[in-house]
Order: structure tokens, then sequence, then C-alpha cells
């Protein structure tokens, strides 16, 4: 009986030290590539957040109003090639925002490191 017991011990310390062996693998393989992980996570978090002012900017009153007034000038088929073109447009904006707002948050923050 004490035999194995023994046996019993062993093969769950060998079992925790191959789970201890397993995560420390892991976590080399995670570390290896958490600033691509990171990179992502970030891009898709801008994404999120964003996502509410481009759906407004192609869906909202602006665009409404513009494929009415493109509608009566012009006629549907413009108007339906321009609703297309609306969504990508919208992102594109939304993202040159952005730029535009990293650019002006470094110029103003350029004066503040140097001195």
């Amino acid at each position: 009986m004490t035999r194995r017991r023994l046996y019993n011990t062993l093969l769950i310390l060998l079992t925790l030290i191959a789970i201890v062996v397993l995560l420390k693998l892991v976590w080399a393989i995670v570390g290896s590539v958490s600033d691509l992980l990171l990179t992502f996570a970030l891009a898709w978090l801008i994404a999120f957040i964003l996502r509410p002012v481009a759906t407004w900017l192609s869906d909202g009153p602006p665009a409404q109003r513009l494929i009415r007034v493109l509608h009566r000038r012009w006629g549907e088929r413009y108007a339906h090639a321009v609703n297309r073109l609306l969504d990508p447009l919208a992102v594109t904006l939304v993202y040159l925002m952005l730029l535009g707002v990293l650019i002006v948050s470094v110029v103003a923050f350029i004066p503040v490191v140097v001195s």
C-alpha cells in the first residue's frame, strides 16, 4: 500500500512539474509576440471606439441629406454610387481626423518635452 501511495505522489509531482514547464514555455512564446498582440489589441480598441463616429458619418443625417440632394440633382444611379462609397469614405475620414489629432498632440507637446 505504501508503494502505491508513493507512485501516486510521484505521478502527481511529475504532472505538476510538467504543467509548470508547459506554462513557462507558453509564457515565453506569448512574451516573444507580446508587442504584436498589444498592437492588435490597441488597433481593435481604437476601431471599437471610433466605429460610432464612422457609422454616424456614413448613415447619419449629413449622409442622408447628401444622398437626397444627389438623388434630386443627378438621379438615382449617381446617388446609389455615392451611397456605396460613404462607408469607406467615412472610415478614411475618421482615421484622418485621428491622425490629425495625433499630429497636433505631438506638436503641442514638443515645447514641453524640449524645455
